[in-house]
This record gives structure tokens, C-alpha cells and sequence, in this order.
């Protein structure tokens, strides 16, 4: 049997630390701990030592800064009309917990507030303007803001409404079905469209919708491509059911020209969908 090892535990900062930054510690306990006071790379070396000798193993600690850092901040949209939800997305580092503030504020109205990391502004009710959307982060030691984004809010307009010959702008049969629960984002304006005759300005669509060989009950919601999973259904289903139904459905907000399609189906199973298009709003 091996003897016992006699363990000693020497911490240090790494050589390219500025002078005065770190301090070398060295502990003879099994299982030291030890508070770095600076954020960098720091070695961390473990000395084990019996009658036979000794072995070294050396590691590399990353130690993070702990005030709030933005690494990304991204406001979905920055043209968009009146009622329609703009998409706030970002990601931050620092000592937990971090809280994320979304700012926006006007010269014509009071300061709204957006909390979550990622979030949707719903601008219904919004009086048309520019707003400046800015991210707060904040932590208990300090907080940071992100560079402004400019959003304009249009008015509400009426839409002139275009037909097109029916034509199917998905079908997941040529590919795979939609898993109960597992959102897909699909191109229905634009270049990816073109073949429909949907231009990448058009703001809605006139669609039919058909539910094919779900594997059991359920429904799917149909949405702009951008936009969260709405809490209401646009077409039920029973098992083994084909089930169809149509739709006005606004496209995406911030001019991608995407719809969304998810389902819930019982026993967490899927269904096939197929949407065509036959007609559009401008």
C-alpha cells in the first residue's frame, strides 16, 4: 500500500500580472481556499510529498472581473409601427445576482421600463415618435448602460391588401414534422418568398393552414416570426385528424418578413403542417 501523502498547497499569481496586483500564498492544509484580490489568470500549484518523493501538478485559474460587464445588447427593431412588440435581447457577466433594465424614454412621454435579460416592448398604446431603448445593468457593486438605440414608433395605418394565386410558403412534410413544443421560424416575404409573389414590405398575410397526421390532440399557434409563443391557438386537432383553417397574420416586426409556427400535441408528439398564402397587406 502506498503511504500516506503528505499534501502542500502553494497559490500564486501568474508571472504576468502586474507587479503589486497579486500576492503569492501558500497553505499546508488538504483543501485551502483563498480569495484572489484582482480578476486575471492566476496558477494555482498543488504539491504532494511522501518518503518516495514528491509530484506537482499545476492549474490555471480564470478569475472574473465581478462588476457588471454588457456583452451584448440588441434591440430587435428600430422602425415599427404602433401595437407591434420590438424584441430586446442581451447577455452580461459579473457578480450575481445581475439585473437587466431596459430604459426607454422620449421627449413626448414617460419613462418605460423592461425588465429580463431578453424581453419584448410592447409598444400598443405608444404615441408614434422616436424613443432611445438603453440597457441598465446592475449588480451590488455597480452598474453600466449600454449605447443608446434609437426606435422609431409610426402610426397605425390601414393596409392595402394584394391577392396572390395560392401558393404554399411551408410544408413540413419535405422535411420534418413539428415536434409538440419546438418553435419553426420560416420565410414567408421577401427574396426567400419570391416564388409566392411576396414582396419584403408587405406587413401581413392572408394564409390557409392545414394540420395533417398529428399523433395525437392538440393545436398550433401560428405568430410573427419574432415575436413569443401566444397563449392562444390557431387551429385545434384530434389524433390522426387533417384540419384546416385560415388566418390574417401579421409578419415579423423587424422586417425579416418570418412567421412562427409551434405545437402542442398530447404525449409529447407531432403533427405535419402545411401553410399557403393567398393574399398580402401593405
Amino acid at each position: 500500500m502506498m503511504p500516506r501523502l503528505r499534501w502542500v498547497a502553494l497559490l500564486f499569481c501568474a508571472a504576468n500580472l502586474l507587479a503589486g496586483v497579486g500576492q503569492a500564498q501558500t497553505s499546508t492544509s488538504q483543501n485551502p481556499s483563498f480569495q484572489f484580490s484582482s480578476p486575471g489568470q492566476k496558477q494555482v500549484t498543488l504539491k504532494a510529498c511522501n518518503a518516495s518523493g514528491c509530484m506537482t501538478v499545476m492549474k490555471t485559474v480564470t478569475v472574473l472581473d465581478p462588476t457588471p460587464v454588457i456583452l451584448t445588447s440588441l434591440v430587435g427593431a428600430t422602425v415599427v409601427e404602433a401595437g407591434q412588440l420590438v424584441n430586446l435581447t442581451s447577455t452580461g457577466r459579473g457578480q450575481p445576482p445581475l439585473t437587466y433594465t431596459w430604459k426607454i424614454t422620449s421627449l413626448i412621454a414617460p419613462e418605460i421600463d423592461v425588465q429580463g435579460s431578453g424581453a419584448f416592448w410592447d409598444t400598443s398604446g405608444v404615441a408614434p415618435g422616436l424613443y432611445t431603448v438603453q440597457l441598465h445593468l446592475q449588480n451590488s457593486i455597480a452598474g453600466i448602460d449600454s449605447l443608446p438605440t434609437v426606435v422609431a414608433v409610426a402610426p397605425e395605418t390601414a393596409k392595402s391588401f394584394y391577392t396572390v394565386t395560392p401558393c404554399r410558403v411551408l410544408d413540413t412534410r419535405q422535411t420534418h414534422a413539428l415536434a409538440s413544443g419546438s418553435p419553426l421560424t420560416f420565410a414567408a416575404a421577401g427574396i426567400s418568398a419570391f416564388a409566392c409573389g411576396i414582396p419584403a414590405t408587405a406587413k401581413a398575410l392572408s394564409v390557409n393552414l392545414t394540420a395533417v397526421a398529428p399523433t395525437g390532440s392538440g393545436f398550433i399557434s401560428l405568430f410573427p416570426g419574432n415575436y413569443p409563443t401566444p397563449a392562444i391557438s390557431t387551429i385545434n386537432f384530434s389524433s390522426g385528424q387533417t384540419r384546416t383553417n385560415n388566418a390574417i397574420m401579421p409578419l415579423s416586426s423587424d422586417g425579416g418578413g418570418t412567421l412562427a409556427a409551434q405545437s402542442f400535441v398530447a404525449n409529447n408528439g407531432t403533427v405535419q403542417l402545411i401553410v399557403d398564402v393567398n393574399g398580402y397587406f401593405m
